[in-house]
């Protein structure tokens, strides 16, 4: 057992309790994250899609006897672990407090072998709307950006348990969206231009393109396509295995720098199963809607061969590569279990 690492733990754990005593808040410990509770789509309404592609290419992606122009050996995941532990009262309603946890990483892949690149990204901390605290002032002098476990306000303005809820959940987001954002950068400044790809297990759409290259993908799992213009999009659903969609441009019309292009891919065979079965959405930036057709063949054929080893039995095997659930496995043993936050504000 790591006694460094099970100190730490302890050590954070009890900076939680004592915040959640020094504003008088009584324990919860509910058996689902908020993440579980709550699909969040808040502001991706402010995107535009249209299609940029007559029609995909009739051509099965991930031939694993051709070679491709492709070196994609990095593989990042993150964490994002909202915990409600705590309630209090304000005037007569109450307000939640939550444990939040965010971590990201990238993992390198050399020959058959993976390592950690660099350092992973980690933040614990406190949340809780700042509006409905007293002595607020203190409570961010007492735990502030240098605490193990700072203090942040999490937001909301209205006496609404559930809306308050969903806020820190939103907040958690842009923490971890920043924290993803920060090791992209990193990573960019040591490996752009050098051929490589870097592909993001989650939207990369939140990240800015001046913090991003050309040589990196966003992996998309979620297929409902929440944005303005959806509804001019061919059916993708009824996709054949190991195909392609059209390319699609995504942008916030006020954001000129925010174009980006997407496309679904089918990674899996879908018989007997669900039509949502294996489909996943690539999202990547480039220069011009015909590099990005040209972008979107060359990675379905990358990303299309990671299909295999099967990650079976893992949950969403079927839109899960190797690469990423090791990613994932790793910056979840970075901190403490969700049963293990339960069972300590159980018995404390």
């Amino acid at each position: 057992m790591d006694t460094t690492r099970t100190a730490t733990e302890k050590r954070n754990l009890e900076s939680v309790f004592n915040f959640l005593r020094r504003i008088g808040a009584r324990i919860s410990t509910v058996d689902k994250l908020e993440e579980e509770q709550y699909r969040l789509r808040e502001g991706f309404d402010r995107y535009h899609v249209e299609v940029i592609e007559d029609k995909a290419p009739d051509r099965i992606f991930g031939n694993l006897r051709e070679d491709s122009s492709i070196n994609l050996n990095f593989f990042e995941a993150s964490v994002q672990r909202t915990q409600l532990v705590g309630h209090f009262l304000y005037d007569g309603y109450e307000i939640p407090a939550h444990y939040c946890i965010i971590g990201a990483l990238i993992l390198e892949r050399q020959g058959r072998r993976f390592r950690v690149w660099e350092k992973p990204k980690t933040l614990e901390c406190i949340l809780a709307p700042k509006k409905f605290l007293a002595d607020s002032e203190e409570l961010i002098n007492a735990y502030g950006q240098d605490a193990s476990v700072p203090f942040f306000d999490s937001g909301g303005v209205d006496l609404d348990y559930t809306q308050l809820r969903i806020a820190a959940v939103n907040f958690a987001r842009t923490k971890k969206w920043d924290l993803r954002s920060e090791l992209i950068q990193q990573w960019n400044f040591v490996n752009g231009g050098k051929g490589n790809l870097l592909l993001i297990n989650d939207t990369i759409l939140a990240v800015s393109n001046l913090r991003l290259t050309y040589e990196v993908a966003g992996f998309v799992k979620m297929t409902y396509v929440p944005f303005k213009g959806r509804e001019n999009l061919p059916i993708f659903l009824s996709l054949d295995a190991y195909k392609r969609g059209v390319v699609m441009k995504i942008e916030e019309p006020s954001n000129p720098e925010s174009v980006k292009y997407s496309w679904f891919l089918r990674l899996r065979d879908p018989y007997g199963q669900s039509p949502e079965f294996g489909l996943v959405r690539i999202e990547i930036v480039a220069k011009s809607d015909n590099e990005a057709i040209s972008k979107a063949n060359e990675l379905s054929e990358a990303i299309a061969r990671e299909r295999l080893p099967v990650t079976y039995p893992a949950t969403d095997w079927d839109k899960l590569i190797f690469p990423h659930k090791l990613a994932e496995q790793y910056v979840e043993s970075l901190f403490p279990t969700r049963e293990t936050i339960r069972a300590y504000f159980r018995f404390a």
